[in-house]
């Protein structure tokens, strides 16, 4: 594929960090545009999808070194170097969505500011900058596809690719295409929810909620097809498919309370 989009000399853009930072500001610019929908200031969402942001390459970056540890060199400190060196790439997704959630939940009961109503606006705008963010992950070659003759299977060439070496040559499943597509199609069915629970007024948190099952159950099934490095496997499940487990209980969680209230509601009347 190609990992750099320009590469002169020593000097190179990657395509990975290009298409990750476009990700992030399209998904920044569709939640600061319906700041208006939870009654917060241009100037209130702006530090909070700074801080989101922030909070979000950090957490990311955080997970991989952890599941990575051992990785990184033979003592602490060459580990703690090594990890500190390449910010370009080694992030996890779930890291920087657990991290950024909490920090928010935190901040924003601080600044009285009702959690699940922006984590609604938010949901959209997290699944469409992942979705372009994927695009960046292809061309990069990591979290690339095991061997495979399906139709759709994809063949890394290029060396300096982040494709597993002995994988060079070899078609894969292009994953990183599979997570991309799955959360395009999030983001129309979740851009619309956003719209009907608008006007029919809908219980806050159940798109954040719909995002969060939807995902996971994506995540899970695509985590099957995954041929690069994901850390130590729990039960044969990976870290990320453990973490989706878990995401789609919350959610669930969410619904049956979420109805339960509403038929004690409905009865009391």
């Amino acid at each position: 594929m190609h990992p750099y989009l320009l590469k002169i000399g020593d000097f190179s853009i990657p395509t990975y960090g290009i298409l990750v930072a476009a990700g992030y500001l399209l998904g920044a610019f569709y939640i600061y545009k319906r700041h208006h929908l939870i009654n917060i200031t241009k100037e209130q969402i702006s530090d909070i999808l700074l801080f989101a942001i922030i909070a979000a390459l950090l957490g990311g970056k955080l997970f991989y070194v952890f599941i990575f540890w051992n990785d990184y060199g033979l003592t602490f400190f060459e580990k703690a170097i090594n990890a500190l060196k390449d910010f370009r790439y080694g992030f996890v997704f779930y890291g920087g969505l657990i991290t950024s959630t909490i920090f928010l939940y935190f901040y924003l009961k601080k600044k009285k500011i009702n959690f699940l109503a922006f984590a609604d606006i938010a949901a959209p705008g997290i699944v469409l900058g992942h979705a372009i963010g994927r695009i960046g992950c292809f061309f990069a070659g990591c979290c690339h596809g095991k061997p495979t003759d399906f139709i759709c299977a994809v063949t890394f060439n290029n060396p300096e690719s982040l494709v597993s070496p002995a994988l060079i040559g070899v078609p894969v499943h292009p994953t990183q295409l599979y997570s991309s597509a799955a959360n395009f199609i999030i983001f129309i069915a979740l851009h619309f929810m956003l719209k009907a629970s608008l006007k029919h007024n809908w219980k806050k948190g159940l798109i954040a909620a719909s995002y969060l099952l939807t995902y996971s159950i994506a995540r899970f099934a695509i985590e099957i097809f995954r041929g690069d490095a994901r850390g130590n496997f729990i039960f044969a499940m990976s870290p990320s498919q453990i973490i989706s487990l878990s995401g789609a209980l919350i959610a669930l969680l969410f619904f049956y309370f979420a109805w339960k209230n509403k038929t004690i509601a409905v009865k009391r009347q």
